[in-house]
């Protein structure tokens, strides 16, 4: 490995994701990665998985995103990238302090953890349908609502269990309603984001839907009072993150 310790160029791409009027937080890593001249995947993964020691999580994300769309490199020696690859940078766990005062919620039955506000509840009737973060009451129009309120849910029905290998934009497609929302991947899954606009029945809504095995996965972030923080959304979006197998 003593070229992949060797001094590099170091060339990062800045990707942000704009969600409304909300960006992804800085520190979250690009999902594709262009290889330039001079790059590494030991620089690659100090620069954006900040420890060069991650780098074969590079390789091993790449030849698993290859098996699926071969407009990505396999990459068969770590010490050798070509200009030009398309490379898969896995999502990086944002550092603590961008969570300070959060909390974390794991799903032992669907395997997944969040992140979420500390001042919200977690709620559900049963929790491997539907978990809500609730969070305290807001004054609003001479009357009191709770925000924020983000859900995740995960029934157990036919609309919940597409065939395997099914097109996310496609299944979720059915749905009346609901308008094409700002490109977006949760936990690196392709994911479907839906906008329901504000109506006098219905507060807005921002919608993101994605597929693991045959289980549907849905987001919900409801703009509840008529409030929306972008810097919050994007952190529990980006905290999403299945367990590894």
């Amino acid at each position: 490995m003593k070229k992949l310790l060797g001094v590099a160029m170091l060339v990062s791409l800045m990707l942000a994701t704009a969600l409304g009027s909300g960006l992804v937080p800085a520190l979250a890593s690009p999902d594709v990665y262009i290889v330039k001249g001079g790059d590494t995947l030991w620089d690659l993964a100090e620069e954006f998985l900040r420890d060069g020691f991650k780098y074969m999580e590079i390789m091993e994300a790449t030849n698993a995103r290859h098996a699926e769309d071969p407009s990505y490199a396999f990459i068969e020696d770590p010490d050798l990238i070509r200009v030009g690859w398309k490379l898969e940078i896995p999502a990086v766990i944002l550092p603590e302090p961008m969570y300070e005062g959060w909390k974390t919620y794991t799903n032992e039955e669907f395997g997944y953890t969040v992140r979420y506000p500390g001042a919200c509840k977690v709620m559900g009737a049963d929790l491997n349908e539907m978990v809500e973060f609730v969070g305290p009451e807001v004054e609003y129009m001479g009357t009191y609502e709770h925000w924020p309120r983000l859900s995740i849910e995960h029934y157990d029905s036919d609309f919940y269990h597409p065939p395997l290998g099914t097109d996310v934009n496609e299944w979720v497609k059915r749905i009346p309603g609901l308008k094409l929302g700002a490109e977006f991947e949760v936990a690196n899954l392709p994911t479907a984001h839906l906008v329901q606009e504000r109506s006098p029945q219905a507060y807005a809504a921002d919608h993101y839907y994605f597929v693991k095995g045959t289980q549907l996965y849905h987001i919900q972030l409801l703009h509840a009072a008529d409030r929306e923080d972008w810097d919050l959304y994007n952190k529990f979006l980006n905290s999403f993150t299945f367990r590894e197998n």
